[in-house]
């Protein structure tokens, strides 16, 4: 079924015509090759980001690197301060429309709706623990007041009864490289979303996944340790531009707890040491090209997400817009090991019912998680 939808998908592509593909292979030979999503992009975006956030009346104007790396692009800062503030790429990352060498390589956007209120990161920023001050706090620990208790128990519960994680887990023990850190980009807003059984609420379970893994890792750690036999959890960082404050407290609450953090701290809490949980995100996001980027010219230790499909024209270096392979992605997978999560049990998944609910909360998360691929990097 998969490869039909892919051939399907394949045949419609190319009956589009070249205008819709880019040759990603001659903009990389545009840069000489040279890596593009590097630590000090993103520590400029990240400097930008706070002026925006502040709205600093000092600062009217910010210069935006050109998407060829060549001179910069200046913008006027928006006049009100906005605590919401993103980063976005346009197409495929940087590639699409490359030819256009006075884009930016990244936008950064501000609520449009006025009559929205954002107050998830307040006026600062969140930054995971090891890039700021020690006596900094990154996600605000909510009192015990506060309604919210965090994601249902039961969730991990049957979490760990799916044949899901079964799979998972065997991958886990097959790693041969030591996960350090875990970073979760665009698994969607939980408030409102966490009770079990309900197909469209599988952002929960998402989120609960990378404690799962967090707490599983540190205890196989702790196990096979000579200095110390008291499990370190495995800090975990999340961002989705979709969190809300309600999301940000709920989190915090987790076992162990997730670090929401602002743009683009996720991009830069990326290491060769790092488990990247990226599974379902929207196919503008370059999520792959950063990794790739930032861990050149190996790989993360570990990657779960749907899995990043290669196409005919990919052999040509060339790329559409809803492509997540690029080149340089390419030649980090080459570094990987690919394994299909749902292999022993995607042909036998049951079905929700006519409201998309499933019996048990177990079948929902083999439903999600059978079409997830687990790249591991190699030896």
């Amino acid at each position: 079924m998969a490869q039909r939808i892919k051939n399907d998908r394949e045949k419609q592509c190319q009956s589009y015509g070249p205008q819709v593909f880019e040759d990603a292979r001659a903009f990389e030979a545009s840069l000489d090759n040279g890596i593009l999503f590097t630590r000090a992009f993103f520590e400029k975006a990240a400097e930008q980001v706070e002026i925006v956030r502040k709205g600093d009346p000092n600062m009217p104007l910010m210069f935006l690197p050109r998407v060829l790396g060549s001179g910069r692009v200046e913008k006027r800062v928006p006049p009100c301060a906005s605590p919401a503030v993103s980063l976005s790429f346009s197409g495929s990352g940087v590639f699409m429309g490359a030819s256009d060498t006075m884009r930016p390589a990244y936008h950064i956007r501000t609520p449009n709706h006025q009559d929205t209120k954002y107050d998830f990161s307040d006026t600062r920023a969140l930054k995971p623990n090891d890039l700021q001050n020690t006596y900094q706090q990154a996600s605000p620990r909510c009192s015990t007041s506060e309604e919210y208790n965090g994601i249902p128990k039961v969730l991990e519960t049957s979490l760990l009864q799916s044949r899901f994680w079964v799979s998972v887990r065997e991958q886990l023990d097959a790693l041969t490289v030591k996960v350090d850190n875990i970073v979760c980009v665009a698994l969607g807003t939980i408030h409102g979303t966490e009770e079990e059984g309900r197909k469209e609420d599988t952002s929960a379970t998402q989120h609960v996944l990378a404690c799962t893994i967090s707490t599983y890792l540190s205890q196989r750690y702790a196990a096979s340790s000579t200095t110390s036999s008291t499990p370190t959890p495995i800090p975990i960082v999340a961002r989705d531009t979709a969190y809300k404050r309600e999301d940000m407290v709920m989190l915090s609450q987790c076992n162990p707890p997730i670090t929401v953090v602002s743009e683009p701290y996720q991009y830069l809490s990326i290491a060769p040491s790092t488990l990247l949980l990226s599974l379902y995100q929207p196919a503008f996001l370059p999520v792959f090209q950063v990794a790739a980027d930032m861990c050149f010219p190996t790989s993360p230790a570990a990657i779960i997400t749907a899995e990043i499909m290669s196409h005919p024209w990919h052999k040509e270096g060339k790329i559409m817009a809803l492509d997540t392979w690029t080149p340089r992605v390419g030649r980090m997978l080459e570094c990987m090991n690919a394994t299909w999560l749902g292999r022993e049990f995607a042909d036998d998944c049951p079905t929700p019912d006519g409201e998309g609910r499933f019996e048990n909360s177990c079948d929902l998360i083999d439903d999600w998680g059978k079409g997830l691929t687990f790249y591991a990097r190699k030896e």
